[in-house]
Formats: C-alpha cells, structure tokens, sequence
C-alpha cells in the first residue's frame, strides 16, 4: 500500500513487494482500476505499519 499523494511513479517499490502486489498505473489492467481507489482509501485508515 502506499501513498497516492507522495508516489511520484518511480517503479522502486515494485520490485521490494513480496507479493507482487505494486504496479504502475500505466500497468494497470481495467478490471483493476477499482485498486486505484480503493488504495487511496485504505491508506488513510492503515497507513505504514513498519518503516526499516
């Protein structure tokens, strides 16, 4: 999950998720542009669980 209000889309993130779970939005499928938002939404109730 991350902020959709800091993401300047430099694709770093990707590579560190685990679950292949981060994309572009350039990669984004149209069955999954309900994430788009759905992302925003929940980043604001769970925001960053654990910074390294």
């Amino acid at each position: 999950m991350s902020d959709p209000d800091i993401c300047i889309g430099c694709s770093l993130c990707a590579p560190e998720c685990t679950t292949d779970a981060i994309f572009q939005n350039t990669e984004i499928t149209p069955d999954q542009i309900e994430f788009i938002e759905l992302n925003a939404k929940l980043y604001t109730i769970w925001r960053i669980v654990l910074k390294l």
